[in-house]
């Protein structure tokens, strides 16, 4: 037992430390266009239970990854009937990425793409782009746990743009741009 237990660390160790977290832009952020930096902003929903959704990114060519994530909370930007999620919005440097992967998280358990999930964004200087909406579908689970997921990458502009001008208020709606959006099944990434 011991074995197992001094594993799983090990192994968790290795990822987190292969892996950091991004700053989200607090809500009264002013965006100021004079700074050498571009923002990227999606958002991450979910029908189902309530657990720990990630999207993993890294700049092309660059081995290491960063990591937006959604937990179990209130505030909710996205709260309808069955969905809920947020709007995030990260302050990044300019250049090439590429969102390699998604995971999710509760009770223990996890699921997660193998770094295969392929979306090209590209973050240009003084310019805040929208790119997308992962949305996680719970289609099977034991009691609060995920034991199969549904994961899809879509352009959800429409409902998310009025969203973000809502929780961006120092946002100007013509500073917001919307990024080239390849609809995609991740499902299968796994």
């Amino acid at each position: 037992m011991k074995l197992v237990s001094y594993s799983i660390f090990i192994l968790l160790l290795i990822l987190t430390t292969a892996c950091t977290e991004v700053r989200y832009l607090p809500i009264m952020h002013e965006f100021n266009s004079d700074k050498d930096v571009g923002y990227l902003v999606i958002s991450i929903s979910y029908s189902g239970t309530a657990s720990h959704y990630s999207v993993r990114f890294n700049k092309v060519n660059q081995s290491s990854t960063q990591t937006i994530e959604i937990s179990p909370g209130r505030n909710w930007d996205i709260d309808y009937p069955g969905t809920r999620g947020r709007i995030v919005a990260v302050a990044l440097e300019p250049g090439e990425y590429e969102i390699t992967s998604w995971s999710v998280y509760n009770g223990g358990f996890g699921l997660h793409a193998n770094n295969n999930a392929q979306i090209p964004f590209q973050i240009v200087p003084k310019s805040m782009t929208y790119y997308g909406n992962f949305h996680f579908l719970r289609t099977a689970g034991f009691g609060a746990t995920i034991t199969d997921i549904d994961v899809q990458y879509s352009d959800r502009s429409a409902r998310d743009i009025p969203l973000i001008a809502g929780k961006y208020i120092y946002l100007k709606s013509e500073e917001l741009k919307v990024g080239k959006i390849v609809e995609k099944d991740l499902t299968n990434t796994r």
